[in-house]
């Protein structure tokens, strides 16, 4: 049997471009959800629902590309999906979304047809999604004492 040469330089090109999307040293202890990619390509388009999230109470903290130079040039040219690390916060969770002190819980969902986890009760203020299509968060965040306050926001992926 002969071997492609070129095939195989091929094939290692797109497989070192393709990078496990992993969290590096910097990823923090907080939860990290994948985004699933599907089998068949995905050619449908997604766009940004009703949004409330009053004073930016879920905020972007980080977006990175997780692949190199060649994966970022296979994305532009639509031959790999992108893979970004997407880290979000509940901002001022004491002194915006709960008074000083007070102890808060948070749960974090994602609508259907987003290729994540329905819900994710990881009660903690951060979380890190490997991404490789724009979608919406919700966070559920209920104070001591208070009754709980769900905010909503449009994660968009390039």
């Amino acid at each position: 049997m002969r071997f492609n040469a070129y095939v195989g330089l091929l094939s290692l090109v797109l497989l070192c471009a393709s990078g496990a999307a992993r969290p590096d040293a910097s990823t923090s202890w907080s939860p990290l959800v994948e985004q699933k990619i599907p089998l068949f390509h995905d050619l449908s388009t997604v766009h940004p629902g009703r949004i409330d999230n009053p004073g930016g109470v879920i905020e972007l903290e980080e977006m990175k590309s997780m692949r190199g130079r060649i994966g970022d040039w296979l994305v532009k040219k639509r031959i790999l999906y992108p893979q970004q690390k997407v880290t979000l916060r509940i901002s001022g969770l004491h002194g915006g979304a709960c008074t000083k002190d007070a102890p808060a819980d948070v749960a974090w969902a994602f609508p259907e047809g987003h290729y994540l986890p329905p819900r994710i009760d990881a009660n903690t203020d951060t979380i890190n999604i490997i991404a490789w299509r724009s979608f919406p968060v919700e966070a559920t965040v209920t104070c001591a004492g208070e009754s709980a306050e769900t905010y909503t926001t449009w994660v968009e992926v390039e």
